[in-house]
């Protein structure tokens, strides 16, 4: 079964945990600006960056 996973979803909890930006790029590998860019709708994230952000969650 395939879950959709909405970026707005995940932006909403990233800021109902208060998890600044460079926490998740520490995290994730990624850097601050791809993951604002994703965030923000600018660009499309991809599945790896979904899967890093949810174990953060």
């Amino acid at each position: 079964m395939k879950k959709n996973i909405d970026i707005d979803e995940i932006n909403e909890e990233i800021k109902k945990q208060k998890i600044p930006i460079s926490k998740i790029a520490e995290k994730t590998g990624y850097s601050r600006v791809s993951i604002y860019r994703y965030l923000n709708k600018q660009r499309i994230p991809t599945i790896d960056f979904i899967n890093k952000v949810m174990e953060l969650l």
